[in-house]
């Protein structure tokens, strides 16, 4: 099992970041979208987060929210533009 990052960048309105344990990228977007978190418009960013890495050890499941992202040394997020 591997964690990956999702970053949805809507078209308007702050950004969105989920962590999602799966076997593969695609799988974790098939999660998103069966757990109804992608919105229309969304372009979406995976990313594969190796073991050691601090964004590691954050929640799952759910959108992180700007400090926790901040705890791991993750910058801040803000609208695409």
């Amino acid at each position: 099992m591997n964690t990956y990052w999702l970053s949805f960048a809507p078209q308007s309105g702050p950004a969105r970041v989920f962590l999602i344990d799966a076997t593969d990228k695609i799988a974790a977007h098939q999660r998103i979208v069966q757990m109804g978190l992608l919105r229309e418009g969304d372009e979406t960013l995976i990313l594969l987060i190796p073991e050691h890495m601090g964004e590691h050890a954050l929640p799952r499941n759910r959108e992180l929210t700007e400090g926790e992202l901040q705890s791991v040394g993750a910058i801040k997020l803000g609208p695409k533009g």
